[in-house]
């Protein structure tokens, strides 16, 4: 089937179901096409140009190359004139079909490959998703398996998912000074407790042990008030 600039142009692709894009083996086989027509449309262009030289050839006039058939024709006798014209006419005809399927099947390849790029970024943002989610299962059953432990809480749970698991997110819920240190290096408040500094800390989600290393880093400390706390005797414990 000859292929037509208009079909060219008015060309669709079947889109993809998972995936923004032309489905690929829709475009592949429209560009099969596109080429095989393009190679007929330049064996006709060269035909016609052929016939078109040998009938300048008759009349000793310079032979017109492929991109010179628009050109100015000098005088011809008046029974060759129609014959001329039609020949200029198809490789003109010829010419522009060739250009438009080139721009069609470079803007259909151009398309297919923003579509694989594209798909190809999305699994790998897919990947990524996949495998924070089974590390964060990691850790939550790591520290389920440290609670029960006797004699082990959350603070020491978090103290060891921060420390050696490299939990990103552990906060040491029953620190004693560390709430006061959030509040005062967050909100610029002396005192906290374990509410006040969950809730400082929820703008950071999935960093929260990050933000306490930072704050810890930089030796921010709230204002100290009253004497230190008496040393307890734990060797009876």
């Amino acid at each position: 089937m000859a292929l037509t600039p208009e079909q060219v142009l008015n060309k669709h692709f079947q889109t993809t179901q998972f995936r923004r894009g032309y489905e690929e083996r829709d475009v592949d086989d429209f560009l099969d096409e596109v080429v095989a027509e393009m190679r007929s449309l330049i064996e006709q262009r060269d035909d016609y140009l052929k016939q078109l030289n040998d009938c300048r050839a008759s009349k000793n006039q310079t032979a017109v190359r492929g991109g010179d058939a628009s050109g100015v024709m000098p005088a011809v006798r008046p029974g060759d004139e129609a014959k001329l014209a039609g020949l200029t006419a198809k490789i003109q005809d010829a010419e522009r079909a060739f250009r438009v399927a080139s721009e069609r099947a470079t803007k259909a390849k151009a398309e297919a490959d923003n579509a694989e790029r594209l798909a190809r970024e999305r699994v790998q943002r897919a990947e990524q998703a996949a495998q924070s989610s089974v590390d964060a299962a990691t850790l939550n059953d790591a520290q389920a398996r440290l609670t029960a432990l006797p004699g082990v809480g959350l603070w020491t749970a978090a103290e060891v998912g921060r420390t050696a698991l490299g939990d990103a997110d552990a906060v040491s819920v029953g620190d004693y000074h560390l709430p006061d240190q959030v509040a005062w290096a967050l909100a610029g408040e002396p005192r906290g407790d374990d509410d006040r500094m969950l809730a400082l800390l929820a703008p950071s989600p999935g960093h929260r042990g990050r933000v306490i290393r930072l704050i810890e880093s930089a030796a921010i400390t709230a204002p100290r008030r009253g004497p230190r706390m008496p040393a307890n005797d734990i060797r009876s414990l």
